[in-house]
C-alpha cells in the first residue's frame, strides 16, 4: 500500500562514502612477493645443487631429478638389470611421494607469503639429515631420502605471474630463457630487417632476472657440493641440513611478523568498515524514524486510517532496525 498525498512520502534509505564489506584476502605488496621468489628460489637452487652434487660424487647417483633415473629404467630393463631398475623405480616413486607431502603440508602451487614454507623447508632438513646418518652404512636408502627430500623441494616452487620455478632441474628454465630470448630476437628481425609490424612480446625482464637467480643458484651448490665432498667427505651433508634448517626457521618467523601482521591489518580494516555501515545504517533509521508521525496517541474516534495504520507498521519496523543496528554495531567493535 501507498501513502496518500498528504502524508510524507518515504524515501529509501541510502547510504554514501561507505565500502562494501569485502571477504578477506590480504595481499602483500608485489615487490615483498618478488624478492621472498628471488631470494627464496636461489637458496632452494643452490641447496638443490649442493645435495645432488654431493651423491653424484659420493655415489653416481641424481636424486634432484628424475628425467635421466627413467631413462636408465629404460636401459636396465632390456639389459636383465631388475635389480638396478627395480632401484630406479623406488627413487622416481620417493621424489613424487616427496612432492605427496609437499601437497598435504602446503597446498596449491600459486604463490601466497601465508603458506607454511617454513614446515616444508623443516622437513626436507629433517630427510636429509636422517640421510647423513645412515649414508656409511646404506648408501642406497640415504639416495631414496635424499631423492624424497628433492621432490619436497620441487614441489615446494611455485607458479609466479603464470611462470613455474623449479629448484631441483634446469632444464624448464633453460627452457624458458631460450624461449625469451628467440622471441624477443624474431621481433627485432621483423621489425628491422623485415620492416614489418609485429606485435612486440612482452619483455619478461622479471622471470630473465629470477631464472638468472635460480641458474646461478644451482651452478653454485653443484660446485661448492662437489668440492665439500671431496673435502670433508659425508659430513659435507650437514651443511644443506643446516642450510634447509635455518631456512625454514627464518621464514616461519617472517610469516609471523609480517604476513600476519597483514592478517592484523585487514581485521582492523573490516572493523572500521562494519563500524561506517552501522554507523550510516543508524543515521538513516533514526532520520526515517523522526520524520514519521508521533502514533502513540490514538485518534478521538479511536480507529487508526489505513494510512496511518500503515505509518504505525513502517514506524514500529524501524524502530526494530534501530534495536538491531544496535546490536550489530556491538558485534562489530569486538570483532
Amino acid at each position: 500500500p501507498t501513502i496518500g498525498p498528504a502524508k510524507a512520502q518515504l524515501s529509501r534509505p541510502r547510504i554514501r562514502d561507505v565500502r562494501p564489506l569485502q571477504a578477506m584476502d590480504f595481499k602483500s605488496l608485489p615487490s615483498l612477493e618478488f624478492i621472498v621468489i628471488a631470494c627464496g628460489g636461489t637458496v632452494l637452487s643452490l641447496n638443490a645443487g649442493f645435495v645432488n652434487s654431493y651423491f653424484m660424487s659420493g655415489g653416481g647417483t641424481a636424486v634432484s631429478h628424475v628425467t635421466g633415473t627413467t631413462s636408465k629404467l629404460g636401459v636396465d630393463l632390456p639389459a636383465g638389470k631388475f635389480a638396478s631398475a627395480l632401484y630406479d623405480i623406488l627413487r622416481v616413486v620417493c621424489f613424487t611421494f616427496g612432492a605427496f607431502l609437499t601437497a598435504l603440508v602446503v597446498g596449491g602451487e600459486k604463490f601466497k607469503l601465508s603458506k607454511q614454507y617454513g614446515m616444508g623447508l623443516l622437513m626436507i632438513s629433517g630427510l636429509l639429515l636422517i640421510s647423513y646418518l645412515i649414508h656409511e652404512t646404506h648408501l642406497p636408502f640415504a639416495q631414496l631420502l635424499a631423492a624424497t627430500a628433492m621432490g619436497m623441494q620441487n614441489a615446494l616452487t611455485t607458479v609466479y605471474s603464470g611462470a613455474v620455478l623449479r629448484t631441483t632441474h634446469m632444464t624448464g628454465i633453460c627452457t624458458d630463457v631460450g624461449h625469451q630470448f628467440g622471441l624477443t630476437v624474431a621481433y627485432l628481425f621483423q621489425t628491422r630487417v623485415l620492416k614489418r609490424s609485429v606485435k612486440q612480446p612482452d619483455p619478461m625482464t622479471w622471470k630473465l632476472k629470477v631464472f638468472g637467480c635460480l641458474f646461478t643458484g644451482f651452478l653454485a651448490g653443484s660446485l661448492c657440493g662437489g668440492v665439500a665432498f671431496r673435502t670433508l667427505g659425508p659430513e659435507a651433508l650437514l651443511f644443506p641440513v643446516a642450510f634447509t634448517a635455518i631456512s625454514g626457521v627464518c621464514y616461519s618467523l617472517f610469516r609471523v611478523i609480517v604476513v600476519e601482521s597483514e592478517r592484523v591489518k585487514e581485521l582492523l580494516r573490516q572493523r572500521k568498515q562494519c563500524h561506517q555501515l552501522s554507523s550510516a545504517v543508524l543515521t538513516e533509521a533514526a532520520r526515517i524514524l523522526v520524520s514519521l508521525p508521533d502514533l502513540r496517541e490514538v485518534p478521538a474516534g479511536g480507529v487508526l486510517s489505513q494510512a496511518e495504520a500503515h505509518e504505525a507498521q513502517v514506524q514500529a519496523a524501524v524502530a526494530l532496525l534501530l534495536s538491531h543496528t544496535h546490536a550489530f554495531q556491538d558485534k562489530a567493535q569486538h570483532a
